[in-house]
């Protein structure tokens, strides 16, 4: 998953401003993944596709994209679909749309417990303490753990 790893990403300091970014956006819920693509800049956010895989793990499985213009980009039924497979299919639509590597990719997580209350950069801490809290999203909590180490690979 070469373009969903943010090659631009500087983990340890705060993001560079007054540059163009692009980055992806991924809410995933218990039996759904949903996903934006936007391009960043100082004074304007654009998004570019956004999507949803809905209905994970089942036979009624499905995979829908449309780009700014609400122009479908794609619609298929995908029997049993995975979170993993639903990534693969964000990647090639960012090889298609030839957005370049993207420079972060933010995760959308249900409850943070009371430690964490605002946006964090995900290291190791933020990890382990969104660990200690899945009693409160058990539905959500895990599969965004799960989400954030795919991605993070």
């Amino acid at each position: 998953m070469d373009n969903l790893n943010p090659t631009n990403a500087e983990p340890d300091r705060e993001p560079i401003s007054g540059r163009e970014r692009v980055i992806l956006a991924l809410n995933c819920g218990s039996s759904s993944l949903k996903f934006g693509v936007y391009r960043v800049t100082p004074d304007h956010v654009q998004r570019l596709f956004s999507g949803e895989a809905q209905a994970l793990g089942s036979q009624d499985g499905r995979f829908d994209a449309i780009d700014a213009h609400q122009q479908p980009l794609v619609g298929q039924s995908v029997p049993m679909i995975t979170t993993k497979h639903a990534l693969h299919e964000i990647e090639r639509l960012l090889e298609q749309t030839r957005l370049g590597p993207l420079d972060g990719i933010g995760h959308r997580v249900v409850h943070g417990g009371p430690a964490l209350r605002q946006p964090s950069l995900i290291n190791t801490q933020v990890l382990e303490q969104l660990q200690q809290v899945t009693d409160f999203a058990p539905l959500h909590s895990p599969m965004a753990l799960s989400l954030i180490e795919e991605t993070s690979r």
